[in-house]
This record gives structure tokens, C-alpha cells and sequence, in this order.
């Protein structure tokens, strides 16, 4: 379900490009990181 999210996110968004609507920063520097939600650090628990 998750992935069918993400494409369906994708789709729209180069739709959105294709339409002529602009970017805004907030949108690019999301966009240019990783679609990871961990930043590879992790809290570990004693």
C-alpha cells in the first residue's frame, strides 16, 4: 500500500512540474533527501 502511495505521489508531483508550477524550497530539499524515514542513526535502549 505504502509503495502505491509513494507512485502515486510520484505521478503527480511530475505532473505538477509538467503544469509549470513552481517548486518551492521546502519541496526541493525534502525531495533531495533520502525516502528513509531513519537518517541512520538509531536510539538504543540500554
Amino acid at each position: 500500500m505504502a509503495s502505491q502511495t509513494i507512485e502515486l505521489t510520484e505521478s503527480l508531483y511530475k505532473y505538477l512540474l509538467q503544469s509549470g508550477i513552481q517548486e518551492s524550497p521546502i519541496a526541493q530539499e525534502l525531495r533531495a533527501k533520502p525516502k528513509s524515514p531513519r537518517d541512520g542513526t538509531e536510539c538504543k535502549s540500554p
